[in-house]
């Protein structure tokens, strides 16, 4: 496991440092690529990461403690929906500074900042994660690769230079120190799935506001409904 996942993050790097080179991608494509990454990623949350957790879920919750962690960790329904809200309230951030300050890059560094943390929980989690044999780590690779590339072109396009000259490095280095934490130490089964669920909050704000987006043009819906199915129907056949 330890050089399959080592290889799979390889990938992931390897995504985030040519991204930067894609800059220049049609807007057209660029719209249908995050349809078709927020359909391959909504149906590895619901058919994969979701069913993990629910799996996971009713082993921590067998445990009782009042600390405040340990209960967050049993309620990773809750974490899932704090990744929504905190993700939400990063991109109001970010329209705040666009509007305040719309020459400096610390609007893109605040989204860059979340995907950092992002990529050092998805290094991470191909290690230790609930990713149980390799055709799961396919799919986890197949899933999140298409959603980074994806927001990686998002942050190109907002700055290009702070992406290319350093937003690419860290996320970069994210992914890698994650899974370098990964052949470290080991997290319990409870703080794994609080971690899934935060992504998955995450991948799915992303995912939906992205569709919201593209309201009225059957052409974006279908460019997201049909990968969705696609990789589900896959996914039962292999399971």
């Amino acid at each position: 496991m330890l050089l399959t996942s080592f290889v799979f993050v390889c990938l992931f790097a390897v995504i985030h440092f040519l991204s930067a080179y894609f800059d220049h991608i049609p807007a057209g494509i660029r719209y249908r690529l995050g349809s078709i990454s927020g359909g391959i990623t909504i149906a590895y949350v619901f058919s994969i990461t979701l069913p993990n957790l629910s799996t996971t879920q009713g082993t921590v919750e067998k445990s009782t403690s009042s600390n405040l962690v340990d209960m967050l960790n049993s309620h990773g329904f809750l974490v899932a929906m704090l990744g929504l809200v905190m993700n939400y309230g990063l991109e109001m951030m970010q329209s705040a500074y666009r509007e305040e300050n719309p020459r400096l890059h610390v609007r893109a560094a605040i989204p860059v900042a979340y995907y950092v943390l992002f990529n050092i929980i998805t290094g991470y989690l191909l290690l230790h994660g609930q990713i149980g044999n390799a055709q799961e780590t396919i799919f986890y690779f197949t899933a999140l690769g298409i959603y980074l590339f994806s927001s990686d072109l998002q942050l190109s396009q907002e700055s290009p230079r702070f992406f290319r000259r350093i937003g690419r490095w860290l996320l970069l280095v994210g992914v890698l120190g994650g899974w370098l934490l990964g052949t470290t130490f080991s997290l319990g089964a409870g703080t794994l799935s609080s971690l899934y669920a935060f992504v998955s909050g995450g991948i799915i704000y992303h995912a939906i506001k992205g569709q919201m987006q593209e309201q009225g043009k059957l052409a974006a819906f279908l460019y997201f409904c049909i990968p969705c199915i696609l990789y589900t129907i896959i996914w039962i056949m292999v399971k």
